[in-house]
């Protein structure tokens, strides 16, 4: 009997072989691989020589995840449910068990890359380190991220994975045990503001970068309205309304809602400070511009702002870097980025300086439509830098097994 054969892996370590001769001597090798792979692609084919066959290896090459597999023995296609040699599958140990690949007479080999990056991932994704690159492959630029204590999560599970199997094509669904510290949850706890255990809701828009907020207690009815009335339209995002009590305290809290009327306010200096939740930098410097804020409190001419840019659509003044401080001119609005010392001492001075004229404004180069700053280094949220790093650090680990 032919073992499933494993093509070649872009690593070639001496252990990533021994692996690999394992799986190919010893029978039986499926057992082997569906006991021990929570996902795995299988292609069943005539021969190993085939051009299907080709293809199939061609594309596997492409993939650190999920592994693929392929055989020639009809008792594998009985075993997986497949009906007869010359069709691929995505087997599973969770939600359907086996997605058949539909494109078996005529298919290219990116047709096939383009349904595995689809329907290899869980309908629910538990948020880790390595989840980030299934998060990041997916089609599904919409996700709703469920954050509760790993047994806060258990009580939601059933209908949250309901939920997320009836809206699938549209959104992706991820769950965060925000207690769970070895998932490596920390960061995207912050990036989104999250505190203590209790259950709760976002929704992110992956082209806007827009969230959204149920304003309710979670239940599992509210969580489902919610991702009803976001599809239907009928959810404001965070930015669009102002910040709960914005205004009460010497930092003004801005969004996308009350931004323009703040910095923009002709009758005060503005001065903005552009920052990112997850950004430690950012973080260092919060209590400093507190301090800013409250020596100022009752100068009626400048207000102190702040904003967290990276929930942010506008496309004002474009940062590139966080933090960035701006000062927006009395009367005029012009522009005067900061790009001194962070300290007290250089802050006061440099605002006596614009406000006396002494301080040549700033002229900002504006990319068309929003421009990120680079997040490559620090932001959790997967992107596409994020996730050309992680894929290095993943060849590294496969390499290891």
């Amino acid at each position: 009997m032919n073992a499933l054969i494993y093509p070649a892996s872009r690593t070639h370590t001496s252990v990533t072989v021994i692996r690999l001769l394992l799986l190919h001597t010893y029978a039986p090798a499926f057992q082997d691989v569906r006991d021990n792979q929570q996902v795995f692609v299988l292609g069943i084919f005539d021969s190993d020589d085939s051009i299907a066959a080709q293809k199939y290896r061609d594309a596997g090459k492409k993939f650190q995840k999920p592994r693929f597999y392929y055989t020639t023995e009809q008792t594998v296609a009985d075993e997986v449910g497949a009906i007869g040699t010359g069709g691929i599958s995505i087997v599973k140990q969770y939600d359907d068990l086996r997605t058949p690949f539909e494109g078996r007479d005529k298919w290219s080999t990116k047709d096939l890359m383009d349904f595995i990056e689809a329907s290899w991932a869980p309908t629910v994704i538990e948020y880790t380190d390595e989840s980030a690159h299934a998060i990041f492959k997916s089609n599904l630029k919409t996700q709703c991220l469920l954050f509760a204590s790993r047994k806060n999560l258990e009580g939601f599970q059933e209908c949250f994975s309901r939920i997320a199997n009836e809206h699938k094509d549209e959104i992706l669904f991820i769950s965060v045990a925000v207690d769970d510290t070895e998932l490596g949850v920390g960061s995207i706890v912050d990036y989104y503001a999250i505190k203590g255990e209790d259950p709760t809701l976002r929704i992110v828009n992956g082209d806007s970068k827009q969230r959204y907020i149920p304003d309710v207690t979670l239940t599992c009815e509210t969580m489902e309205n919610f991702v009803v009335d976001y599809l239907n339209g009928e959810v404001q995002s965070e930015c669009e309304k102002p910040p709960p009590g914005w205004d009460q305290q010497p930092v003004k809290v801005l969004n996308d809602a009350n931004y323009y009327e703040v910095a923009h306010d002709k009758s005060t200096y503005s001065f903005v400070f552009f920052y990112a939740l997850w950004d430690p930098k950012s973080k260092g410097f919060q209590g400093k511009w507190e301090i800013l804020a409250e020596y100022f409190e009752g100068d009626e001419e400048i207000v102190l702002a702040k904003m967290d840019y990276s929930n942010s659509a506008i496309e004002d003044y474009p940062v590139r870097q966080f933090p960035t401080l701006v000062l927006f001119g009395k009367d005029t609005n012009a522009y005067y980025e900061y790009a001194g010392k962070r300290d007290l001492g250089h802050l006061k001075k440099w605002i006596a300086e614009v406000r006396k004229g002494a301080i040549e404004e700033t002229t900002p180069v504006k990319p068309q439509g929003k421009k990120q700053p680079d997040t490559a280094e620090t932001d959790p949220n997967p992107t596409e830098e994020n996730n050309v790093r992680d894929e290095g650090q993943h060849t590294a680990q496969h390499a290891e097994l």
